[in-house]
């Protein structure tokens, strides 16, 4: 496929993006779901799929950009389904339905935290790894994120909003699924840090704006984690909407890196 059509095929994803966070935006509204965190998730991968989009229209061979406008692409139905599925609950729907229409919002959620947390600081910001022998981690990332997804999918459960059943559940699998997901949290956080020390190794070989673009998406990286250790703490100490502020501000900080790496050092010009 020719650089223009893949570019085009970029701004297709964009705009049924912003269409599907269009309505998922009016069932905020309706469902009275606009939380702080609602509506920053909202902003969030809308600024991703925005500036993911950008660079493929750039260099679309970049997979930095396709990455970004993934998980905008990836959390818009999720969101959506969610949406729905209080929509329909609330208005006396069938159960069974409304179990299958919340049934995306328990792990699909996983593609595009998972990315941003992991496979961006990996391959940040050339689309590549930083050398050969960082490729067994890339994949176990999509190996380790792919059991993920099946293990969540599976979980015998019941979602918080709305309060139905995952009707995928293996009650006989839960032994194995509930402790697997748990440390799925730990772990995730791992991974994310050891991701973030190829930036250390890409910044020590690098020169000029380089040095410059990468500094500047590992500044919006350590942001993103000290608002999480705060995030944490205050859900510890049982602020709820505190700490679903600095979660969302966090991940706001990896678009908001990425943005000032493109536009100030001319990343992906």
């Amino acid at each position: 496929m020719s650089d223009r059509a893949l570019a085009r095929v970029a701004l297709i994803l964009l705009g049924v993006t912003i269409l599907l966070f269009g309505g998922i935006g009016l069932l905020l509204a309706i469902n009275a779901d606009a939380t702080f965190g609602n509506t920053g998730t909202l902003l969030l991968f809308l600024a991703l799929a925005g500036i993911g989009a950008v660079i493929v229209v750039r260099q679309p061979r970049n997979l930095i950009g396709w990455i970004f406008l993934a998980t905008g692409v990836a959390a818009a139905p999720q969101s959506l389904s969610t949406e729905v599925s209080l929509f329909v609950y609330r208005h006396g729907g069938a159960t069974s339905l409304v179990r299958w229409l919340a049934w995306p919002g328990e792990w699909l959620w996983i593609l595009p935290y998972g990315a941003l947390l992991t496979v961006v600081p990996l391959l940040f910001p050339d689309g590549r790894l930083p050398s050969s022998r960082w490729r067994p981690l890339a994949w176990f990332l999509v190996a380790y994120f792919t059991s993920l997804l099946v293990a969540f999918a599976l979980l015998p459960g019941q979602s918080d909003m709305p309060p139905v059943a995952n009707p995928a559940g293996l009650q006989a699998a839960r032994p194995f699924l509930a402790p697997y997901t748990t440390l799925s949290f730990p772990i995730a956080i791992v991974l994310s840090f050891v991701c973030v020390t190829s930036l250390i190794f890409r910044y020590r070989r690098a020169d000029g704006d380089a040095r410059q673009q990468i500094k500047w998406f590992g500044l919006a990286m350590a942001v993103m984690a000290s608002l999480f250790f705060a995030a944490g703490v205050s859900s510890g100490l049982g602020y709820l909407g505190l700490s679903d502020l600095f979660a969302t501000i966090g991940f706001l900080a990896i678009p908001a890196g990425a943005a000032v790496a493109m536009l100030r050092y001319h990343l992906y010009d």
